[in-house]
């Protein structure tokens, strides 16, 4: 295991009831790296963050410094230093 990877999902998939928004994302944030999601409206940025944040339902693995956060409810993804703060 790379001791510098701070955030790995895999295969994650995540969206709003019967609309799947992600499909089978993967990639890893290094502990050193900035790392910026880009792209148009819809694309699915704020999903992804929510996905990870715990607070839509996903599928998949995610993994925070190590942790297999995955399956944790908001309040715990939170606790382990990982959290979303949305502009405004």
């Amino acid at each position: 295991m790379n001791d510098d990877i701070l955030l790995r999902v895999e295969g994650l998939h995540a969206g709003y009831g019967p609309i799947e928004v992600l499909h089978d994302l993967d990639f890893t944030v290094e502990k050193s790296q900035i790392v910026v999601i880009l792209g148009a409206n819809g694309a699915g940025k704020t999903t992804t963050m929510r996905a990870l944040s715990g607070t839509i339902s996903r599928r998949g693995e995610v993994k925070f410094d190590g942790q297999q956060v995955g399956r944790w409810k908001p309040d715990a993804i939170l606790r382990s230093g990982m959290s979303l703060v949305p502009q405004g």
